[in-house]
């Protein structure tokens, strides 16, 4: 076998199914433990993970199955939820309750939970496959850590979004009608979690009289919805509460209001600083991103990711920094991670200048630290625990990571922003909308600027796998 060419059961073939085969015999075993009766080593599996395990599994499966329950009662659920074990009332969109109809309700908890989690085991076999033991271990970390167990343990409605995603993330590189069949489950999954509609980001890659097509459409659906919707809509989005800003949920508001809250607690502070400094964190986070991505070196490594890679990226950075900068988020949405990892450590072996290559490996070894930040949260305070630390140390200590974690959602979300500037730039709509506003001459320009050959001295040559 000649140089540069992978035989069958070498790359992809060989380590594409390590990440999912650990996550799911991991999951089959601590499922195994629950079911045989062994609760306390289940719990305690789980609470070393940094989770706080209910008394039952599934409790946002739960959850809202009883905002199906109470409403078909007649009950009012955007007030009051007598249904639910906590008495959370609906924080999903009105369009929900329609499964009322269909007969869902709480008895029905074990059973559409554990279906959301297998289906969600299913599906990242369909994830950009490993292509190194590099990759394959770090997706698999990804794959065992506290976001992925706190969604498989609460069966989040966000497991259906990402299997959503992931459909119409594949069906995008499919041709025809298939394409716009996923618009349509992303479209479905906004009428219900709203989040959704970013994803919608993927029709940049048509051509832009498809792409004006699809926002009539979904300016269309959007008014019909609100129309029909409006009070119950205002009500709901009324409701919508933060907790802490210092607890595992992640969102641009923690930092500056985190910064807010403990200054005010020292001094006077005009309410309006939280705004101010989060304002500020966005448009400085960017102008970073705009600057990252005129990187010749970031252009070449995304131009040479396969195209499921690419689109996946692009998938994954709308859903993480829309998801950000929109609210206050459950720890679990960190899922969505694993869109854009498959990506980000095929760059680590990039033919490209070395200070690229570390941005690409710090940047994977911060989101790894983020999927994993419940698990070391919980490590901190129990070696301080174990040592007798006194309690303005573990305050400080836990003022520390948590100061550090904001920190680095804000460089990783700079870096994704980046990302998802340069795969829109260089989309087929991108380059239609491009072209109107500098020209065809400056356009054509550019393209010869971009094709002609870059000398880099410091850049290794490219491996070839045996």
């Amino acid at each position: 076998m000649t140089r540069g060419q992978a035989s069958p059961t070498s790359g992809a073939t060989l380590w594409r199914y390590l990440p999912p085969v650990a996550v799911s015999v991991f999951f089959i075993l601590v499922s195994a433990l629950f079911l045989l009766g062994n609760t306390e080593a289940y719990s305690t599996i789980l609470w070393l993970l940094g989770l706080n395990p209910f008394r039952f599994p599934f409790l946002d499966t739960y959850g809202v199955l009883s905002t199906a329950e109470c409403h078909a009662y007649g009950i009012d659920v955007i007030a009051v939820n007598p249904c639910d074990v906590l008495g959370r009332t609906l924080d999903y969109s009105p369009f929900w309750l329609i499964t009322a109809k269909l007969g869902f309700h709480t008895g029905l908890t074990q059973y559409v939970g554990l279906i959301l989690d297998v289906l969600f085991l299913f599906w990242v076999f369909f994830l950009p496959p490993a292509r190194s033991r590099l990759e394959a271990l770090a997706i698999t970390l990804a794959l065992l850590s506290s976001v992925v167990a706190f969604a498989l343990e609460r069966a989040n409605l966000d497991l259906a979004i990402f299997i959503i995603a992931i459909i119409a993330t594949n069906w995008a590189l499919r041709h025809g009608i298939w394409r716009w069949i996923g618009y349509g489950l992303i479209m479905l999954g906004a009428l219900v979690k709203y989040y959704p509609g970013v994803m919608l980001i993927l029709a940049i890659r048509e051509r832009l009289i498809a792409l004006v097509s699809l926002i009539i459409a979904t300016i269309g659906v959007t008014v019909i919805f609100v129309t029909f919707e409006a009070s119950d809509l205002i009500r709901v989005l009324g409701q919508i509460e933060h907790g802490s800003w210092f607890n595992t949920a992640f969102g641009a508001q923690n930092l500056p209001r985190g910064i807010a809250d403990i200054a005010s607690s020292i001094l006077p502070v005009p309410a309006i600083l939280a705004i101010v400094i989060e304002v500020a964190l966005a448009l400085v986070a960017a102008a970073l991103a705009v600057v990252i991505a005129t990187n010749e070196d970031l252009q070449d490594s995304l131009e040479l990711l396969s195209e499921r890679q690419r689109v996946f990226l692009l998938v994954g950075c709308a859903l993480i920094a829309g998801c950000f900068f929109a609210a206050q988020n459950g720890a679990y949405r960190g899922i969505y991670f694993l869109f854009v990892l498959p990506a980000i450590t095929a760059m680590w072996q990039m033919p490209v200048s070395k200070i690229v290559r570390q941005r690409f490996m710090l940047t994977g070894i911060c989101v790894l630290f983020l999927m994993w930040a419940q698990f070391l949260d919980r490590s901190r305070e129990e070696i301080l625990g174990v040592f007798g630390a006194p309690t303005a140390i573990v305050e400080f200590s836990r003022f520390g990571f948590w100061l550090i974690r904001e920190i680095v959602w804000w460089w990783v979300i700079t870096i994704l922003l980046a990302f998802g500037i340069c795969l829109i730039s260089r989309s087929q709509s991108g380059q239609q909308i491009l072209r109107l506003f500098l020209g065809a001459e400056d356009m054509a320009a550019r393209k010869a600027a971009a094709a002609a050959p870059r000398l880099r001295p410091e850049a290794p040559a490219r491996r070839h796998r045996i």
